[in-house]
């Protein structure tokens, strides 16, 4: 059996316990922990007598006093609930179940045991306090200080004594300043107290952590100062002129800036007290807690929303004693979404100004190539795509034709608009000859694919599904993953091993077109004679290469272009109906990357045999996700919302999976 080593308070050490309980019942308790998989440790008789025990185990027993008979009996208890299996390949893991939901207020999703990470007393926290409510400029700087307040306020009191006992926790504003996200990662069990610390402060009724003139006017300076200095480095100022351009709800830097200059800190508390009416929470609980403390952290935190909610109302000029609205009634999506505008085929739009610093030698370039709504056969190719690209542009940009010191092609995901990046930073090259490179190397790119050979194709492709199974190295890489799909509120948990399964299938020649169909402004080397591309570029002009006036854009220009456009349908889930549980195929489902990487002369013709086998369990496999299905509901009850007036759902025309409180 392997051996570990456990934190000293999660072992029982020494020969006290055998002269203080009888050796029958240790020996009995010993072969239970092995039943269980657990690691148990017994050196010879004539040496140094212990047992050691991992956490999960000890948090059983809660009370080292107790008779060994009352121990067993809870390691009997957990054993009936947890498996611990020891084999050469990986199954596919619990996915995250909603175990607390009540409408329009919070949603909890957990994923508790942890069996991978089992020796680790420690649990990730995620949450999203996402607005129902579309706002204004001045409001989502209100939204920026409250959130910087909160941070600042927290400091002294809540987060350093975290800190000191190995605590982690941050606030910060989601992207296009539709939310506020929290984050905790800590010792099982202090860190729900943690997060009820910071929501506490979060929600009190007289927002005190803001009142504070003096502190608000340092917090409102440094944020000033942050803002406008990160358009000081050109490739900062490339990625937010890009961001401008291509979503909905994103404001000019200029505008934020002014805005913020007038928020005044009673602005601030008045947006603080009616935030959480305006809200609808999503969570995510990951690590070994029990549903007991995730349930009971669900009730703290539903009672705190609501009641925080119950304040902003009864201080309003509410008086029908009805439950005031939560949400927009006017609005068909529950939550606010920012749209991506959705460049049409043969868009080459340019963007060019010049650097805020005037001294600034350096100019940036950025070339974006929009590729379209997220699903995983667009990412695979994209992916693919990204990882054989990466190499060989800083190979040709940057060693062989020094364009510049920064060279990188990068894949991006916008709100589930995928496209691709490529990035050059120069000191030496005007932008017009950057990207007239930039266009000549994404031209022959292709035919470099082409031209590649079958094993060099094929470690390439190895490799990316090697890293799209790789197990999760620690808990906090694993909550991380599981809360990316709850920001997007697709929830596809295993969304990397379906994009693994298309990987897999890609040949040469499917990269080849896909480059020729992405990136080439030029008709004649499209596919089918039509140039599909859907091109932004952003350029920076550095002082050695300013831009000619007639070339210059105006934020203002921008702004317009943008809604002339018009935007993609949102892509992200709309945060009411959970959708169908997304199951991996059998194959990909048990694949793991090592098993790839003994396998890879298999997928040296992926369109023979290389997933085939699939479609022999297609059958089976349909009948088995029915019924994974049925057990990510089946302790959840299907009702219609019963809040009247609930601008979340729709006056309950919508149906979700409700958590029924305890004791109904």
């Amino acid at each position: 059996m392997e051996e570990k080593y456990h934190h000293h308070q999660r072992s029982l050490n020494g020969t006290t316990f055998y002269f203080l309980n009888d050796e029958n019942d240790l020996s009995d308790i010993r072969t239970e922990l092995e039943r269980l998989d657990t690691t148990c440790l017994q050196p010879p008789r004539d040496t140094h007598k212990n047992v050691n025990i991992t956490h999960v185990v000890a948090d059983y027993i809660d009370d080292w006093d107790d008779s060994w008979e009352s121990a067993r009996e809870r390691i009997e208890n957990f054993s009936t609930t947890t498996t611990t299996t020891t084999t050469n390949h990986v199954t596919l893991e619990v996915t995250p179940k909603i175990i607390y939901n009540e409408c329009g207020v919070l949603r909890l999703w957990a994923k508790l045991g942890c069996r991978e990470f089992k020796t680790q007393p420690k649990a990730s926290m995620y949450f999203n306090a996402n607005l129902l409510v579309e706002e204004s400029v001045h409001d989502t700087m209100c939204l920026k200080m409250f959130a910087l307040m909160l941070q600042d306020s927290v400091n002294k009191d809540i987060y350093y004594p975290a800190h000191v006992a190995a605590n982690e926790c941050s606030v910060h504003v989601l992207a296009q300043s539709t939310g506020v996200s929290f984050r905790f990662d800590g010792w099982s069990d202090t860190i729900s107290e943690l997060a009820l610390a910071y929501f506490r402060r979060a929600a009190s009724a007289d927002q005190s952590f803001i009142q504070e003139e003096d502190r608000f006017q340092k917090v409102k300076e440094t944020a000033l100062q942050d803002m406008q200095n990160m358009v000081l480095k050109v490739r900062s100022h490339c990625a937010i002129l890009s961001r401008l351009m291509k979503h909905e709800k994103e404001h000019s830097l200029q505008e934020k800036v002014a805005v913020l200059k007038e928020v005044t800190s009673e602005d601030v508390i008045r947006y603080g007290k009616k935030f959480f009416q305006n809200v609808f929470t999503e969570g995510l609980l990951v690590g070994n807690i029990t549903e007991s403390m995730a349930t009971k952290l669900g009730d703290s935190l539903k009672q705190l929303l609501v009641n925080a909610a119950a304040t902003t109302a009864g201080a309003s000029e509410n008086t029908s004693g009805d439950e005031v609205t939560r949400g927009n009634n006017n609005n068909n999506n529950a939550l606010v979404f920012s749209r991506v505008v959705n460049l049409p085929p043969g868009t080459n739009h340019s963007i060019h100004v010049n650097a805020v610093n005037k001294d600034e030698v350096n100019s940036a370039i950025t070339h974006y190539y929009q590729i379209g709504p997220s699903n995983s056969a667009s990412r695979a190719i994209a992916l693919l795509c990204e990882q054989f690209m990466s190499e060989k542009i800083f190979d040709q940009l940057r060693t062989k034709e020094s364009l510049g010191y920064v060279v990188s092609a990068y894949f991006e995901s916008s709100n589930e608009i995928l496209g691709f990046n490529v990035l050059v930073e120069s000191a030496f090259h005007a932008p017009k000859f950057v990207s007239e490179r930039i266009k000549c190397f994404l031209d022959a790119f292709p035919s470099v694919i082409e031209n590649l050979t079958d094993e060099e194709f094929n470690k390439q492709r190895v490799s990316l599904m090697e890293e799209l199974l790789a197990e999760d190295a620690n808990l906090r890489e694993q909550s991380g993953r599981y809360f990316a799909h709850l920001k997007n509120r697709k929830y596809q948990f295993h969304r990397a091993r379906d994009v693994a399964g298309h990987v897999s299938t890609i040949t040469k020649a499917d990269i080849a077109r896909f480059c020729r169909e992405t990136f080439s402004d030029s008709s004649t080397n499209a596919s089918d004679g039509d140039a599909r591309s859907k091109q932004l570029s952003v350029s920076i002009h550095g002082k050695n290469y300013p831009v000619e006036e007639k070339e210059k854009s105006e934020v203002k220009e921008i702004i317009a272009i943008k809604g002339e456009y018009g935007y993609y349908a949102t892509e992200e889930g709309d945060g009411v109906t959970v959708p169908e549980l997304y199951i991996p195929s059998k194959k990909i489902a048990n694949a793991h990357s090592m098993d790839v990487a003994i396998s890879g002369a298999s997928h040296a013709n992926p369109d023979t045999t290389a997933m085939n086998e699939d479609t022999i369990d297609a059958q089976e496999e349909g009948t088995k996700q029915q019924q994974q299905q049925q057990q990510f509901y089946s302790s959840k009850v299907m009702k219609t919302c019963e809040t009247p007036f609930c601008g979340f759902c729709g006056n309950g025309k919508r149906k979700m999976p409700f958590s029924l409180p305890s004791g109904n």
